[in-house]
């Protein structure tokens, strides 16, 4: 998580950068985690975009504004 918010932070204060997104599957808890540990929304799910060992699996998608 420290790297995370480290390299996001860097890129909304030196960057300029508007907004962060990440997607992961919904099967990826630790990425969820530190998606809502960071405070991104979720902002949208793509139902069964990926296929796992044969069953489907959603792809969440996150955002988070800079300040």
């Amino acid at each position: 998580y420290e790297a995370w918010e480290c390299f996001c932070n860097y890129q909304f204060i030196k960057n300029k950068i508007r907004k962060i997104e990440a997607g992961c599957m919904n099967l990826n808890k630790p990425m969820i985690r530190l998606c809502e540990k960071y405070m991104m929304r979720l902002e949208g799910t793509k139902i069964a975009h990926f296929r796992v060992g044969g069953k489907d699996s959603d792809m969440l998608m996150y955002g988070k504004f800079g300040p």
